[in-house]
């Protein structure tokens, strides 16, 4: 295949349209994993190169109807992951047009209706197993994300509309973790361009909830106008728990992503964040603001440009948060603890103040038993039992 492939393959070309494609969409299940088999070990062979004119053969040689639609998907997905073995970033921006079409169909097309309704399950093994989200996870892993993740994300963004359907949504979370999942495995993502990514759905998405949240007031307050947001606003929280997922996953992990703190540049892009994160531990979506919470907590002990400013506008936020706690034992209200004892280790005395004197003044918090120090780590109890000094007994009851 090889000595075939330099003197031979537009030869090859030709007639594997006709002769070697169409052997996946045999009747019998043994007959198409052996011309599977053989035609992903081609393909592998010929290198990425050749990959778009052999998603291009699948397409034409299984229609996405019946269960050659099953099978075409189980293909592709066998394709692209030998090819992403010993891919370099990039190798599949030529055919990340011809792929999205194939993920859609299994995901929300006829494919995806047939696979719900068990159609072809007793005869087709392909129609039982989903590889939509695996496939979509090995094309945010194989594209340039700088140019080509807009194209990545467009299907989930030509939904967002549909979401209020919990099945829907679901499909689009999945989605989006695939891609996040993709993402950081991404050898093309610099820490400068994932920090643009996220800044920028950040601020359309708090802008957006904000709207929302702003419209919704003017109707109540004068009946007759519009409440409605711009359409697909109401789900632009699905592509913030994305944003948010990949930044704390880049501060956390040791990934090929993972961004460097004594960079001055990467501390300046993150200290950028800190306003759209506080917005966003505003909102009305749980895992939104409990994972800007997270980032948060996780960004404070860094020397950050803007903090100290920062800091009684994420006390306050917090507060907010701890309000919704149904107890001092909820996850939400633990990570607000932790917040707590972080900005006192990172603030002056006069900021903590400032942010514990939000809290302590706050009447809607009698409810919850305040003692930081009993879910912070170790070398923060005795901040967080400063701050019980210095906000008086009503932080402490």
């Amino acid at each position: 295949m090889e000595l075939f492939r330099n003197q031979h393959a537009g030869s090859w070309q030709d007639k594997s349209r006709g002769e070697r494609a169409v052997l996946p969409h045999a009747a019998h299940a043994t007959f198409r994993d052996d011309a599977r088999t053989v035609y992903v070990a081609m393909v592998e062979e010929l290198g990425p190169e050749y990959l778009g004119f052999a998603i291009g053969v699948l397409r034409s040689a299984l229609p996405s109807r019946g269960y050659t639609g099953h099978v075409q998907g189980y293909t592709v997905h066998a394709v692209l992951q030998v090819v992403m073995k010993d891919a370099q970033a990039g190798a599949l921006d030529e055919v990340i047009d011809a792929i999205i079409p194939i993920i859609e169909t299994e995901l929300f097309g006829q494919v995806s209706e047939e696979k719900e309704a068990h159609a072809f399950v007793g005869g087709c093994k392909e129609a039982k197993r989903l590889r939509a989200y695996a496939t979509y996870q090995l094309l945010a892993q194989g594209i340039t994300f700088r140019t080509h993740m807009s194209a990545l994300l467009q299907p989930v963004i030509a939904r967002l509309g549909e979401a209020s359907n919990p099945k829907a949504r679901a499909k689009l979370q999945q989605l989006l973790q695939a891609a996040v999942q993709g993402v950081l495995a991404n050898d093309s993502v610099s820490p400068s361009d994932l920090l643009i990514f996220i800044h920028g759905v950040l601020e359309a998405g708090v802008a957006a909830e904000e709207a929302a949240q702003a419209a919704a007031q003017a109707f109540a307050e004068a009946p007759g106008a519009n409440p409605e947001a711009p359409e697909g606003a109401r789900e632009q929280h699905l592509l913030m728990e994305m944003a948010l997922a990949l930044l704390l996953s880049a501060i956390n992990k040791s990934t090929r992503n993972k961004i460097d703190a004594r960079d001055p540049d990467m501390l300046g892009m993150l200290g950028g964040l800190l306003p759209f994160l506080i917005r966003a531990m505003r909102s009305r979506h749980g895992t939104v603001a409990s994972t800007a919470l997270r980032v948060f907590s996780v960004l404070v002990p860094l020397p950050l440009p803007g903090l100290p400013e920062q800091a009684p506008q994420a006390g306050a936020a917090m507060t907010a948060l701890l309000r919704r706690a149904p107890d001092s034992n909820a996850p939400i209200a633990q990570e607000c603890f932790k917040l707590l004892a972080a900005l006192l280790r990172a603030c002056s005395s006069y900021q903590a103040r400032s942010c514990t004197s939000v809290l302590s003044a706050d009447p809607h918090t009698p409810h919850l038993t305040l003692q930081p120090w009993a879910w912070a780590s170790p070398k923060a109890a005795p901040d967080a039992a400063h701050a019980q000094g210095m906000s008086g007994r009503s932080l402490a009851r």
